[in-house]
């Protein structure tokens, strides 16, 4: 696995977790905070008629017997915002649950046949200074849904660093499925693409911040 030694990268940076000029810190040890919050992430969603957490299979369950009830008296007919509620709150459950599933799959292939790279529960996650990757990563994380405030860090790195491509949409599949993906997401890549993602683990310093019209971002 490729070293660096005073490297420079990119790192876009949620605005919940803010960075400043100077800071230093080192990553590979302790549980980042992408795989802290997937893993503190509850199936309790709020119940749309009672108002209290309760979880989501129950809910979708007790919902299904209300849509049958419904069927069968016109008069209990299921309001349509209610059918929207259950709905945000049991997607947003299994959106939980998917990433769960799936960084614990990527996690348990890459113990078990290439435990010599850094894991992506304990990594800090960087982008090549390139502007196709820059666009690429902040329209991706957009689509995730992740806040419009993040900003763009120049970072100097050193330790132990792995190139990849994004192989880990969100999606539904089986676990053979997501194990086959993660096989190809560890092997090694050797070109250079628009989606390249860089797991790091070692020390690094925040040494600028980029503004995201210098990659041609609106």
């Amino acid at each position: 696995m490729p070293t660096v030694n005073k490297q420079r990268f990119l790192r876009i940076q949620p605005s919940n977790d803010p960075w400043i000029v100077g800071l230093k810190c080192s990553f590979g040890s302790d549980l980042n905070k992408m795989t802290r919050d997937w893993r503190q992430n509850s199936n309790l969603i709020t119940h749309p008629a009672t108002c209290k957490r309760a979880y989501a299979n129950e809910i979708w369950v007790e919902f299904q017997h209300a849509l049958v009830q419904a069927k069968e008296r016109p008069d209990a007919a299921v309001k349509v915002l209610t059918v929207l509620a259950y709905l945000e709150g049991c997607l947003k459950a299994t959106h939980d649950s998917l990433l769960a599933v799936r960084e614990l799959v990527f996690e348990n292939v890459r113990r078990k046949e290439f435990n010599d790279l850094p894991s992506r529960h304990t990594c800090l996650y960087l982008c090549p200074d390139r502007r196709e990757c820059v666009r690429y990563w902040w329209n991706e994380l957009v689509t995730q849904g992740h806040d419009p405030g993040k900003t763009i860090w120049d970072v100097i790195v050193t330790g132990e660093i792995f190139l990849t491509p994004d192989l880990v949409k969100l999606q539904s599949m089986s676990v053979e499925e997501w194990e086959a993906l993660a096989r190809r997401y560890w092997s090694p890549h050797d070109a250079e693409l628009d989606n390249d993602e860089i797991l790091f683990a070692g020390e690094i310093e925040v040494v600028a911040e980029r503004q995201k019209a210098d990659f041609g971002i609106p």
